[in-house]
């Protein structure tokens, strides 16, 4: 792939700065990965008729809009991960990398899964047993999400939602809700009676739950969807997100800041004050009086009261935030475009965003505790975040780590990659590449290797997109991840 960025290097001293150019055209950032160092500039130029921005999903910066031939630039000066975004069309990401790119501080890993295509939701029963719905139907986990089933659900899945690790219902496309009795395995067809596309289905027990979605779609059952009846919804817009406390507490929020709320089934539908105009995609309540909406610009909006008011609360990011989940009153996860994921230890008063090497849309995140999450994301990715719990883990961890591979950057990429491995003794290495039907595709390396942090660059120029896996073989075990071309 031609690489269409400048360096210019200007003499400051006796150190040198370095101009590159990222050019906006056919909605894409290109080159859409920099690897620069502090001190360096990247300008950003529209050559596209439509407008566009280059946001940083981390809030610092925001370019404004760009109409075609604006120009914007941004001097970075300090090392780390900087990911962004389009704010008009959030399909379009980016990444400039700031001096060598480290592992920060995440706890966030990578799941295989069997799919490249995206994943709308994702929820978890408990520590062992979960499921990922998207646009290649429903993918189900035993194991805590090592590894994964994929079963056909006969349209896209925009949400899920399980009362138990064997019944639970999802929706999606043309008016789609379907039931499993058997833990996801099979689906049986309800009607919804309608035929544009649901967006949440939230359930408070075995009988009670609502289905919302496109235009306003407001559907209620009380007899565990043998029947959804349509209630009458104040607000004309898109309906998004679904939170509950109970069959007859929930709320609902959509386009336009829209949050409403019922304390009676549904029966009426009362429109609360968010104090946004912003398209809101998620929301959670912890318990009747507090609860978080996310959407649009990096909106969140709070309240300690049922919703009787409001507050809009400072994200410090620019990203669409697509989902949210508190783990208590204190603890909560937000996540959204260009792999933004914010969290928060005081309620939502202060946001920091976790340092991960996490690039795709993430469209959902569920907590099992503190210690235990997951998000799903646009690019057919799920990703466990897991803290140690126990004595055990503790003792182990205390062991001596010999060989670590790392996640590859960037990932998804077109054309390269960079994959990268540390290792604590002198070994024989191989670093062989497999595709999605286990045939070795390359090997980068094969001899001895030092102690210390290693890289190999993958030019994947004359391969196909899709799934690939690359494998680490040491004298003292194997290890082995995913990535994902894309071209």
């Amino acid at each position: 792939m031609k690489k269409l960025f400048l360096a210019l290097f200007l003499l400051s001293g006796t150190s040198q700065a370095a101009l590159y150019d990222v050019a906006i055209v056919n909605f894409t950032f290109s080159p859409a990965e920099l690897n620069i160092q502090q001190g360096d500039t990247v300008r950003w130029t529209n050559q596209d008729s439509s407008p566009h921005t280059s946001t940083s999903n981390s809030g610092v910066w925001n370019s404004g809009n760009m109409n075609n031939g604006d120009v914007y630039s941004f001097v970075f000066s300090l090392e780390g991960s900087y990911p962004y975004l389009c704010l008009y069309h959030s399909n379009m990401t980016g990444v400039v990398i700031v001096g060598t790119p480290g592992e920060g501080d995440s706890d966030w890993v990578e799941l295989q899964t069997p799919t490249v295509l995206p994943l709308n939701d994702v929820y978890f029963i408990d520590e062992q047993t979960g499921w990922a719905g998207g646009d290649q139907g429903m993918l189900r986990t035993i194991d805590g999400g090592e590894t994964w089933s994929l079963y056909a659900t006969g349209d896209d899945v925009e949400a899920v939602h399980f009362i138990d690790s064997m019944e639970g219902w999802a929706c999606g496309n043309d008016g789609m809700i379907i039931h499993s009795t058997d833990g996801g395995v099979s689906w049986t067809f309800q009607s919804s009676g309608v035929g544009e596309k649901i967006r949440d289905i939230r359930m408070a027990d075995n009988m009670n739950g609502w289905a919302v979605g496109r235009d306003g779609i407001l559907r209620h059952t009380s007899n565990g969807g043998n029947s959804w009846n349509h209630q009458a919804n104040p607000a004309i817009d898109d309906l998004r997100g679904i939170a509950i406390m109970d069959p007859s507490n929930a709320w609902i929020v959509g386009s336009d800041g829209v949050i409403l709320h019922t304390t009676n089934s549904g029966s009426t539908w009362n429109l609360q004050p968010s104090g946004t105009a912003q398209e809101l995609e998620g929301v959670y309540f912890i318990d009747s009086q507090n609860g978080w909406a996310c959407g649009e610009f990096g909106v969140i909006v709070k309240t300690v009261n049922g919703g009787s008011s409001w507050q809009i609360l400072n994200s410090g990011t620019d990203a669409i935030l697509n989902d949210i989940f508190f783990v208590t009153s204190e603890i909560g996860w937000v996540v959204g475009a260009a792999g933004a994921i914010l969290y928060t230890s005081d309620g939502g008063v202060t946001w920091e965003q976790a340092q991960t090497e996490i690039f795709a849309t993430l469209n959902a995140v569920q907590f099992i505790n503190a210690d235990l999450g997951f998000a799903a994301g646009s690019d057919g990715s799920v990703y466990k975040y897991s803290l140690r719990t126990d004595i055990g883990d503790d003792l182990e961890s205390s062991l001596p780590v010999i060989f670590s591979l790392k996640g590859n950057y960037p990932n998804p990429f077109n054309a390269a990659t960079t994959i990268r491995f540390e290792l604590e003794r002198e070994t024989m290495v191989s670093l062989e590449i497999y595709d999605i039907t286990g045939r070795l595709v390359d090997i980068l390396y094969d001899g001895i290797a030092l102690p210390g942090s290693n890289s190999v660059t993958w030019d994947a120029d004359t391969q196909s997109s899709g799934v690939y896996f690359y494998r680490l073989k040491t004298d003292f075990g194997i290890e082995t991840r995913r990535m994902t071309l894309l071209k």
